[in-house]
Order: C-alpha cells, then sequence, then structure tokens
C-alpha cells in the first residue's frame, strides 16, 4: 500500500474539518421543509448528527424520516447542500491541520490525488474554490455523480477516469461505510483517527494514522 500512486481522499472528517456546519445544515433544512410541506421531521441530537457524518446526503434525509416523499426528500437535500456551500464561503469550516501542506508533499512525490465527497456538486467545488485546492487534485466526485448508487461508485468511477488499477491505490477517510467500499472494490484503506470514525471503525481499515503530516510519512517511507 505505501507504494500505491493513486490516493484518494474522503473529504468530510479527513481534509475538511467540518465543525457545525453539518448539524446547522441538517437543522436549517429540516426547518425549511416541515414548514414548506407541514411535515413534522424531529430534529437529530447532536450525538445523531455525528453518527450521520460520512453518509451520502440522500441516507442522511432516509435517517431523519425513513417514511418521507421523493419531492420533500429532494427538497431537504437540496438544501442541506445550498447551506453547507453558502456556509463553506462565509469561512464556517476549517482544514485540518496540515491538510494543504500534505495534498502538496504528496503530489509533489508524484501521486495522483483524488477527492470523494458525500454532498452536492456545488458544495464540493465550493470547497475546493474556498480552500484553493485545484493545484493539487487531480480528480473530484460526489454523490451527485453517481445517485444512489453510493461510495462503491465513486471509487469505481475515479478508477476508471485515473486508468488506475485497485491494488495501486489507496482510500484515505474515517468512517466504517469508508472502508467497506475500498474492500469492495479490492483497494485497501487508510484510517485517520482525527476523524469521527470510532475506534471499532478504525479496525475495519488495513492502516491508522494519527494526522496528515504522519501521513505523508507513510507514503513516504515506500
Amino acid at each position: 500500500m505505501r507504494d500505491a500512486q493513486l490516493l484518494i481522499f474522503d473529504l468530510e472528517g479527513t481534509l475538511l474539518r467540518p465543525n457545525d456546519m453539518i448539524l446547522e445544515s441538517i437543522y436549517g433544512a429540516i426547518e425549511t421543509i416541515n414548514n414548506q410541506y407541514d411535515l413534522g421531521i424531529d430534529y437529530p441530537d447532536e450525538k445523531q448528527v455525528k453518527n450521520l457524518i460520512g453518509q451520502p446526503d440522500f441516507q442522511i434525509v432516509k435517517s431523519l424520516d425513513p417514511n418521507i416523499d421523493p419531492e420533500p426528500a429532494d427538497g431537504l437535500r437540496t438544501v442541506m447542500n445550498d447551506l453547507m456551500r453558502e456556509m463553506i464561503e462565509e469561512g464556517s469550516a476549517d482544514l485540518y491541520d496540515g491538510a494543504r501542506e500534505a495534498l502538496q508533499a504528496l503530489k509533489s512525490m508524484g501521486h495522483q490525488i483524488a477527492v470523494t465527497c458525500n454532498y452536492g456538486r456545488a458544495y464540493l467545488f465550493s470547497v475546493l474554490d474556498y480552500f484553493d485546492l485545484y493545484d493539487f487534485v487531480d480528480f473530484s466526485i460526489c454523490i451527485e455523480d453517481v445517485g444512489h448508487a453510493g461510495s462503491i461508485w465513486m471509487l469505481e468511477d475515479i478508477l476508471e477516469n485515473r486508468l488506475a488499477l485497485p491494488d495501486e491505490s489507496a482510500l484515505i477517510a474515517d468512517r466504517k461505510i469508508d472502508f467497506d467500499a475500498a474492500h469492495d472494490v479490492n483497494m485497501q484503506a487508510i484510517g485517520c483517527e482525527w476523524g469521527f470514525g470510532t475506534a471499532d471503525e478504525l479496525r475495519e481499515a488495513n492502516a491508522t494514522v494519527s494526522s496528515l503530516y504522519e501521513l505523508v510519512e507513510f507514503f513516504r517511507q515506500n
């Protein structure tokens, strides 16, 4: 794995520290859609929201209301993504310590860099724009590009676009859902101890690192 040529980064909890952005966007979306459609979707508490981070946006909506109709479900996703994009542009989130430097170092070492995102493309672009990451990212993909197919299809699309083999690639992420997707396409995964994954989730990764600086050293030692 240390000689992987293609490195695929999950966004939230790996490169991007969302702070309260996801909680606030979920609350704002629930308020808007409840008022618009006269619904009574309950507000999750902070612990429940933390457990939702890392899931595709359509799965978050399903978790909030398993019986929601398609129209308000689409509305909930749209409002949530719009609010997150606005909060990125307002500076409500940060990159984790060393994120930009790690991408720059890994790129200079000859790695290809890809980014996956469980939300919409406008939101993903807002992150790449606001933090000026385009020089370090060769390819990006979001859940909007693959519909309800989920993380596996995002990884398969990246491999196809970059003409890469799974055993020459590695996923860097923080949740079990990410590690499972990587293993389903025969790719190894590195767990990020600074993200939202629990200790049990991180055990599903092939290796773990405690910081983005350590990640660079991990690949420098190939």
